[in-house]
């Protein structure tokens, strides 16, 4: 995993100093040249259904979780259980809004924002905050999660008006 970080580090660096975006292709999240959009939907999906193995299926084997206020989370077998704790109390429904992808070879850098909806009527609560999600693409052309990064905008979920 080190050997990887140093990689997309040193690309993006090196991307970074060369003149215009040599090798790299940035796309809006949803536009027509999102080849994540599936994965990304199926993603979705799955948080939005409270499934948390079919969510925890679209992490790379050697994944990194990086969540807020916490030690990373690493490797699908950590992961799944922690994604189990999204899905404890009131049922949550989420969007992805306004973001971009940068594509660099076999990765994709995602970035967007999100809204977290839970409860209903006087329970009801909002949270919105904004990720980045680094996507690998397999041998077979399938899509894998291999970093994921998010936090709050806000603080605190806050009571919906």
């Amino acid at each position: 995993m080190n050997r990887l970080v140093s990689l997309v580090v040193g690309v993006l660096m090196l991307s970074a100093c060369a003149p215009g975006d040599q090798g790299i292709e940035i796309v809006a999240v949803g536009s027509a040249g999102d080849v994540l959009a599936e994965a990304r939907k199926g993603w979705v999906d799955a948080y939005n259904a409270g499934d948390g193995p079919a969510l925890t299926s679209y992490f790379a084997a050697d994944a990194v979780m990086l969540a807020p206020d916490r030690e990373p989370v690493s490797g699908r077998a950590a992961i799944g259980p922690y994604v189990e704790t999204f899905f404890e109390g009131d049922p949550a429904v989420l969007e992805v809004t306004d973001g971009e992808i940068r594509f660099v070879g076999r990765l994709a850098v995602e970035r967007a924002s999100y809204t977290v909806r839970t409860g209903q009527g006087a329970d009801a609560s909002v949270r919105t905050g904004k990720y980045v999600i680094v996507w690998q693409k397999g041998g077979d052309g399938s899509w894998e999660i291999i970093w994921d990064m998010w936090n709050a905008s806000e603080g605190p979920a806050h009571q919906s008006e």
